[in-house]
């Protein structure tokens, strides 16, 4: 369903006549296929991360909820994800709290996580600025 945007008003100048009224819509498509978005501005905290920190995230990204980017670190996963990225158990589990240290990962709960959306984000637009909002909760709290 078409979502209006906006109402476009024409006028004539010269006479201050109203000509003209068009509604603007925009029509939103689910693609099948997803893309996760990164940014540039922030994207250089990763640049400070150990090869470990960094696989992780990179190995992480394909369990994201989309419009959330929330995982969870199930028992399963951390295993995969050790395999992706080259690294130990012990080792990915550290990666972990340093990432969460550095507010990359957010720990929402338990074994639930928010990769920061300021860095990456699975999702629209509107939705990163709900969460981008939302973890300030987990980061300052």
């Amino acid at each position: 369903m078409p979502q209006k945007v906006f109402t476009r008003d024409t006028i004539d100048f010269t006479t201050g006549e109203h000509t003209k009224q068009e509604n603007i819509f925009v029509k939103h498509v689910d693609n099948k296929e997803h893309f996760i978005r990164t940014y540039i501005e922030d994207i250089g905290a990763l640049a400070k991360c150990s090869g470990a920190e960094k696989g992780f995230m990179l190995c992480c990204l394909k369990y994201l909820e989309f419009n959330s980017n929330e995982f969870i670190l199930t028992p399963e996963r951390r295993a995969s994800i050790a395999v992706c990225a080259n690294i130990k158990p012990e080792t990915l589990n550290s990666a972990v709290s340093r990432l969460v240290k550095k507010c990359i990962l957010i720990r929402k709960s338990g074994n639930t996580y928010i990769i920061n959306p300021k860095i990456f984000f699975f999702g629209t637009d509107i939705e990163r600025g709900s969460v981008i909002k939302a973890t300030m909760v987990y980061v300052v709290g």
